[in-house]
């Protein structure tokens, strides 16, 4: 059977195309970021192929050959992520500071766990572009269950990805033992909006809760921001104020950033009808990739 040889122009046009990013990625020096199917990363610099593997020239650890079958994705680092002339690694979880949501969200296919002090658990998945959603446990220690509480945590992004603005609609639906382990469903919806990049940037949102069957009288109002110091150090800070329980809440504290996993030591202190509290002992979590589809 012929082809038409214009079917033929657009068929190699389109190939070419879809190759020519490929190509200029992977031009042998360039340092790039591998991503196997899992949550491993390798980053490096990019040497050429050699076989059916990637060769790298990963820093402190000498040529890596990766299989070509195991990779997900290989990118140029873009320049953004370079700091007068030094690489940062880009924060683990953007889409939330300690507890208080961003405009930020995740990468489609990516799963992500945070910890707070062993005893709060949340796993993330981005589901799309731009739409997530975790589920959450609590109570859960090295001792044992203790006030355990279930949820889920949806939440959708409304400005393209790498926009200075980030504008995120989002909702808090738990189950919650009272003082009495009697349980109670209590849902919080929220809007958040954050100026900045994921590495520096400030954060307002606004809350409104719903609990024993009716919404709350007035909404909350958080505050955060996230201030990156160097490659591997960035300032948190974050304050919730909730007019129907008479309380005013922040952390300030610090994010060390790693290869692997983003550690934050914080220290809790607010007002809570009209007592003033404050730990001396720092609130320690930490968040990590644990797949990438």
């Amino acid at each position: 059977m012929e082809t038409n040889p214009f079917n033929r122009f657009l068929l190699l046009l389109a190939v070419l195309l879809a190759a020519a990013p490929l190509h200029a990625q992977l031009e042998p020096g360039r340092l790039v970021s591998v991503k196997l199917r899992g949550s491993a990363e390798y980053l490096g610099r990019y040497q050429g192929e050699q076989g059916g593997y990637y060769i790298l020239e990963e820093e402190g650890a000498g040529e890596v050959q990766l299989a070509k079958g195991m990779i997900k994705s290989i990118e140029a680092i873009p320049p953004e992520r370079f700091f007068n002339g030094e690489y940062w690694r880009a924060p683990m979880a953007p889409f939330q500071n300690l507890l208080t949501p961003t405009g930020f969200n995740l990468r489609p296919g990516e799963v992500h766990y945070k910890n707070i002090s062993l005893a709060y658990n949340q796993v993330t998945v981005g589901l799309a572009e731009r739409a997530s959603i975790g589920v959450l446990f609590t109570g859960w220690t090295g001792l044992g269950v203790f006030y355990p509480a279930y949820g889920i945590t949806p939440k959708f992004s409304f400005s393209p990805p790498g926009s200075i603005s980030q504008l995120a609609a989002g909702a808090l639906v738990v189950t919650v033992p009272d003082e009495r382990n009697r349980l109670i469903d209590a849902a919080l919806v929220y809007g958040s909006f954050t100026y900045g990049t994921p590495d520096r940037n400030f954060s307002f949102g606004i809350g409104q809760g719903f609990i024993g069957g009716r919404w709350a009288a007035q909404p909350a109002y958080t505050l955060s921001g996230h201030y990156r110091t160097g490659k591997s150090l960035a300032l948190i800070a974050e304050g919730w104020a909730i007019p129907s329980l008479e309380a005013t809440v922040g952390t300030l504290g610090l994010k060390i950033i790693g290869r692997r996993v983003d550690w934050t030591l914080s220290f809790p202190a607010g007002i809570v009808e009209r007592e003033f509290f404050a730990l001396p002992i720092p609130v320690i979590s930490f968040s990590t990739v644990l797949h990438r589809f």
